[in-house]
């Protein structure tokens, strides 16, 4: 489903290889080059966030001494705790150490935070999350995954991949990945796998050597103004790849296939028509709780690949990976192995129970992506009854986004959305629109839609309404993903107890 389809030459015009809008503030080819390449203590504000705890891992294993800190205690920071790490509970001026050299805080914390105010009156220089990972790939050959949607998997597939074929790679991938023993590690190969974010034009901080863009769509409109501007955004960062490195794109998706006129590189495509880019793919079918299919090739080469995560999404995620392996000469026959044991990330559709209630924990935030969510739980479990668990994350996305959100939404069986996760919001954001509304707006559209107060209403109405077999399928950016584990732990319990 495209909500705002923009033609596929609709970018900014080209003044070299920038669209115009320059690096960000204080990026890695200004502020974090002059740091040099020696660091002994540093302070991450925010270490319990996905990408922070591999940015941590992969320091402490070069041995520098970690530590950090976080708004509120988690499981997370409970975890780092027992790892060694140093967590501090509280933003505090104190938090920061004796001899702490660096301060690294991510795009969300503001000016006012006490340590950034103790890191300035102290002399210590601040980089954004970005602006270190990019002084991390600088000493790599970096591999950067952006999009809108797919970065996070198939960040971890390229990963995946690189080490079943013994490349030993670096990577951080924004989610935890169970089959790479977490979300980062620091490896002795040459390659760097990151994700690269749009957000706040964060990625404008990496010079990958290669990249991988997935799609484009309108999403963070809190900070880009336009879908227009999004693209331009991305125009820079493919400019800054090297004439020398690859870029793979989405030749089906027209907001992002324009991209191509921005790079220097080599570009290299995927498709799910035939002969619609390099790589295409062939005979998509389901496969148990996977999805298999033929990928092809223009040169006549074809590979059959089968996937253990469901979902066309995931078909057009691999394809990205598979163009790009190929061109780093790995075996097609390599290239299917690392994809067809790839077993997937935590919570992108992660099956937590499947007795009595299926429950199943999904990121999905966007409508783009609850429509893939949905696709595929549909593919996996066609005869389920479908209950949608939806915490919208942000109000300002869910104005936006709103007859979208109830679009997609009304697909499914039954729509449970609870209150709001704000992030980022204003007052005036705040009260402009309430989880009723959306209620409402899918009810509109013939759907079956109820406003959940909180989460043990969830879980009681389940509980009371629930048959064998249903499929709860919990999706948000927020703190969803706890009620999804306290529902598959109530219903394990509850069946246990019978």
């Amino acid at each position: 489903m495209a909500y705002s389809v923009f033609p596929e030459n609709d970018f900014p015009a080209r003044d070299g290889r920038s669209s115009g809008h320059g690096e960000p503030s204080g990026s890695i080819s200004t502020q974090s080059a002059a740091l040099g390449v020696s660091l002994e203590r540093v302070l991450l504000i925010g270490i319990a966030g996905t990408g922070w705890r591999g940015m941590a891992r992969i320091l402490s294993q070069r041995g520098v001494r970690v530590s950090g800190s976080e708004a509120s205690s988690s499981p997370t920071s409970d975890s780092l705790r027992r790892g060694g790490v140093q967590c501090e509970i509280g933003h505090r001026g104190d938090n920061l150490p004796p001899k702490t050299e660096l301060v690294v805080a991510s795009a969300a914390i503001g000016d006012d935070n006490p340590e950034m105010r103790a890191a300035r009156d102290r002399g210590i220089p601040v980089l954004k999350y970005a602006q270190l990972l990019g002084r991390q790939m600088a000493e790599k050959q970096g591999v950067g995954i952006a999009g809108t949607h797919g970065k996070t998997t198939t960040t971890a597939m390229v990963s995946h991949v690189l080490v079943e074929d013994g490349q030993d790679p670096s990577f951080i991938v924004g989610g935890d990945c169970p089959g790479l023993g977490g979300s980062a590690r620091g490896g002795n190969g040459p390659l760097l796998v990151a994700e690269a974010c749009e957000f706040d034009r964060s990625f404008l901080n990496l010079r990958p050597q290669h990249a991988i863009v997935t799609n484009i769509e309108e999403e963070h409109l809190d900070y880009f103004q336009s879908l227009r501007d999004i693209q331009s955004a991305f125009a820079d960062f493919v400019g800054h790849l090297p004439d020398d490195g690859f870029l793979v794109l989405n030749a089906d998706d027209a907001r992002s296939r324009g991209l191509s006129e921005y790079a220097p590189s080599k570009v290299g495509r995927f498709s799910m028509r035939k002969r619609g880019g390099d790589w295409w793919a062939r005979d998509v079918r389901a496969d148990g709780g996977g999805v298999a299919y033929t990928a092809v090739c223009r040169t006549g080469e074809t590979v059959d690949i089968r996937l253990r995560i469901p979902g066309i999404h995931n078909v057009k995620n691999s394809l990205a990976v598979i163009v790009l392996m190929h061109h780093l000469g790995l075996s097609l026959e390599s290239i299917a192995l690392g994809l067809g044991t790839f077993g997937g990330v935590n919570r992108r559709f992660e099956v937590l129970t499947d007795e009595p209630f299926v429950i199943v924990d999904d990121y999905a935030h966007h409508p783009t992506e609850i429509e893939a969510a949905l696709g595929a739980a549909r593919q996996v479990y066609p005869e389920a009854r479908l209950r949608a668990v939806f915490q919208p994350h942000q109000y300002s996305r869910t104005a936006a986004f709103l007859e979208q959100f109830s679009s997609v939404l009304s697909s499914a069986d039954e729509v449970i959305v609870t209150e709001v996760f704000a992030a980022r919001d204003t007052e005036q954001e705040r009260a402009s629109i309430n989880s009723r509304v959306l209620v409402d707006h899918i009810n509109g559209r013939g759907g079956n839609a109820s406003y959940a107060p909180s989460f043990d209403f969830v879980e009681a109405h389940l509980e009371q309404t629930g048959e064998p077999r249903d499929v709860v399928l919990c999706m948000g950016a927020g703190s969803v993903t706890q009620l999804a584990h306290q529902l598959a732990g109530a219903f394990r319990l509850t069946e246990a107890c019978e």
